[in-house]
């Protein structure tokens, strides 16, 4: 038998991985993915879920080598690779925790065992490519992971307002004011703006923009998003027009009444 085993072509639902020329383990895969969000509707929320993946194999107990099993994430982007965890597996489940505190082995059966992966969900693993013992899969991949930080921008005619205080501004009468929503790291979200009664909404966008012009005397801005990993927020701006002093033209004009009519006398 060939001291190694080239197979270019991944089979859908099992691998065969190498580990020496006296070890052939086949791993079958189960329903992979084993992780279920706590929050979000698909995908995972990083910082908050777990990632739990299951590797399931079958090896002969009667021989008495050691195994090797390393995971790695493998960026689609970069094509950098991160360590996840790894084990020394001997004969059973006896492994060598101190490899890895994330990778656990389970025997199901005399000869069937599992690897199970479980962590917090990290957000730059997010659909990265599996890689077990140097060998590189596009199939499977880790879950869909979205960040738990959002970043929320609100800017006025290009003036930002920190959404954490009171939301405050004065326009001119009849003034055109450019509001734009921006939010950063949702899932399948949807914006909302309101004002003076009217909605605009939009869906699976980052920013929303509307114009108004001001044209009552006091208005409130509401603005609220939600999204598919059940994250809400709401915020009311307060709007006022500036009038022109009209008090201050009446009372000039009747001073120059007066002093007309009295020249005129």
């Amino acid at each position: 038998m060939a001291d190694h085993l080239f197979c270019d072509v991944l089979l859908p639902l099992f691998l065969i991985i190498i580990f020496s020329a006296q070890n052939i383990v086949t791993f079958h895969f189960l329903p992979f993915d084993k992780s279920k969000s706590g929050f979000c509707l698909t995908g995972l929320l990083a910082g908050r879920d777990k990632v739990k993946l299951e590797f399931k194999f079958e090896h002969d107990n009667n021989t008495n080598d050691s195994l090797s099993f390393s995971l790695e994430a493998v960026s689609p982007v970069t094509n950098k690779s991160s360590f996840i965890c790894g084990l020394q597996l001997g004969v059973g489940c006896r492994t060598n925790q101190s490899v890895s505190s994330t990778c656990y082995c389970n025997q199901t059966e005399d000869t069937i065992y599992v690897i199970s992966y479980y962590a917090t969900a990290l957000l730059n693993y997010s659909k990265n490519i599996i890689q077990i013992n140097g060998h590189a899969y596009d199939q499977p991949t880790f879950p869909v992971i979205y960040q738990n930080a959002l970043q929320r921008n609100l800017t006025i005619n290009n003036k930002t307002f920190d959404l954490r205080k009171t939301c405050y501004a004065s326009f001119p009468h009849q003034t055109s004011v450019k509001v734009k929503f921006c939010v950063e790291g949702l899932h399948t979200p949807m914006l909302l703006l309101s004002y003076n009664g009217h909605n605009q909404t939009v869906y699976n966008e980052d920013c929303i923009s509307v114009t108004y012009t001001m044209a009552r005397i006091n208005q409130n801005l509401y603005l609220a998003y939600e999204d598919h990993c059940r994250r809400r927020f709401s915020r009311t701006c307060y709007l006022q027009v500036q009038l022109p002093d009209l008090d201050v033209k009446v009372n000039q004009t009747r001073t120059d009444d007066i002093v007309f009519r009295l020249v005129y006398t």
